[in-house]
């Protein structure tokens, strides 16, 4: 018989008089891994805002383990067991593991803590999914596989009997996935339901048996058997296909590229040195974690490094280095200050007494007007999109004219959308002749405008593939095909 853990039935759900569901319908199985594959990030929130917390309906229905929790006659407002994994956002940093998967959940009421018997509860669940995480280990001193499988012990502790993942994967290793996977599955065995949200089907596919597809807040399309090993229908992609497949096709010198910066003795053994050439975007996918670690840290000034710039070593604080964060909307834009001072601020977070001046202020904004064709400066700062951010921060790099910029995770928590306009951001730094170095974990998109990647393994190992490489890349990459079908 087949069991329904969740089902949401002719949901539609307003927030601020803002219709953000319409006619959801969506069903999990007991025991399911359902993939979701957001084209926009349109009604993502809200969805899963309903699914955990009752928030009231404008109509519909919810059922979660065979009874009606919400519908549009009324609502409770109570909370689903129902667990969100995202990276370690559900955990408190400053206490251990033990504290937060049994004392910091719902439904926990002992007073008096007996950490010894708690810790012999906790074994059985560590030893039947193969980890050894310390049951004592702060949680800011884990590493971002270690906290997703934290969060997900805590919801399986917990009782909830649908684990919903968002976007785990984009920090953690290649093999570390592996390892996800099998955690995953093993649960699902047992009945607990996963729904697995990503922006990348190639993900998707290596983990889930059917995978939705939702396009503005609605489920166009469910894929499985031979429609999940084709990959959705191009006429969902026919814009993102044209545009990679135009960028794929390009050609990449090698020869006579003229050697710009170097990142020097990295791991532990001081054994990685990467090359960095001018005029180019390079991408350093990490699979070994504690390097990826390293050069964030080098990045932020949180730890000295060999950085050298034409040959002379140099510090990541010069003018000469940019760096944009990852989820950048979020990172780098101060919600305290103007947008004209988020254009112009300084990497030291100072502004500068040159742009006081109301003549150059004007000329600043007028260039900005120019090249990205938006004139933003009259409205407030919460009125801007999440685009406007990104040009915002992009402009900001592009005013201080750096010789390189460091990317760390640019495709992160993006959809189509904000991705079409990163890779044209990206294209007017190439064109300006600032080079990219992308830093990443996950490949996402950052593919499609690399001319060179530096792949370094889980054993430090470093390997180099340039663009008519990388249809011989190992492991599930974005756009493949197309690289494939352009070297034949």
């Amino acid at each position: 018989m087949v069991y329904e853990v969740l089902r949401i039935n002719e949901v539609t759900y307003k927030k601020e008089d803002v219709t953000m569901l319409k006619n959801f319908n969506l069903s999990v199985l007991k025991g399911e891994i359902l993939g979701l594959l957001p084209i926009d990030l349109y009604g993502l929130d809200e969805l899963i805002e309903i699914i955990q917390h009752n928030s009231k309906l404008f109509y519909g229905y919810v059922y979660y383990m065979d009874r009606c929790v919400n519908s549009w006659k009324g609502s409770t407002g109570s909370t689903n067991r129902v667990t969100v994994v995202q990276n370690g956002r559900s955990l408190i940093k400053e206490q251990s593991v033990l504290t937060n998967i049994f004392v910091l959940r719902q439904g926990f009421k002992q007073e008096i803590l007996d950490k010894k018997l708690l810790k012999k509860q906790l074994k059985p669940f560590f030893e039947e999914i193969g980890t050894d995480i310390s049951p004592d280990a702060l949680v800011e001193s884990l590493s971002a596989y270690e906290k997703v499988v934290v969060e997900i012990l805590k919801g399986i502790i917990a009782g909830s009997h649908l684990i919903i993942l968002r976007e785990v994967a984009s920090t953690i290793g290649e093999e570390e996935f592996k390892k996800l996977k099998r955690i995953l599955e093993y649960y699902s065995s047992k009945g607990i339901s996963f729904v697995y949200i990503s922006l990348h089907f190639e993900e998707l596919r290596q983990v889930c048996k059917k995978v939705a597809v939702m396009i503005s807040s609605t489920i166009v399309v469910y894929l499985e058997g031979d429609n999940l090993i084709k990959g959705p229908s191009k006429t969902l992609y026919t814009d993102y296909y044209e545009k990679v497949d135009k960028k794929v096709k390009k050609t990449y010198i090698k020869e006579n590229k003229k050697v710009l910066a170097e990142l020097k003795k990295l791991g532990k053994n001081n054994e990685i040195d990467i090359c960095i050439y001018e005029g180019e975007c390079l991408v350093i996918q990490n699979h070994n974690i504690s390097i990826y670690d390293e050069i964030i840290e080098l990045l932020k000034g949180e730890r000295k490094g060999n950085f050298y710039l034409y040959g002379k070593e140099i510090s990541f604080s010069d003018s000469r280095i940019a760096f944009i964060r990852s989820v950048a909307v979020q990172s780098m834009i101060f919600d305290d200050l103007s947008i004209f001072d988020n254009l112009v601020i300084g990497t030291n977070g100072e502004l500068e007494k040159r742009f006081w001046n109301q003549k150059i202020k004007r000329l600043v904004i007028e260039e900005y007007i120019r090249e990205f064709g938006n004139d933003i400066f009259n409205k407030e700062l919460l009125e801007l999109s999440a685009i406007d951010k990104l040009e915002l921060i992009y402009g900001r790099i592009m005013l201080r004219k750096p010789k390189v910029a460091f990317l760390e995770q640019p495709y992160r928590s993006t959809d189509l959308n904000s991705r079409y306009r990163l890779w044209e951001l990206q294209k007017k730094l190439l064109k300006k002749g600032i080079t990219l170095v992308i830093i990443a974990v996950n490949m996402a998109d950052a593919l499609t405008i690399a001319d060179r990647v530096v792949r370094i393994g889980v054993d430090g190992r470093m390997m180099e593939y340039y663009k008519d490489e990388f249809a011989k890349m190992p492991g599930d990459l974005p756009w493949i095909e197309v690289y494939e079908n352009s070297n034949k």
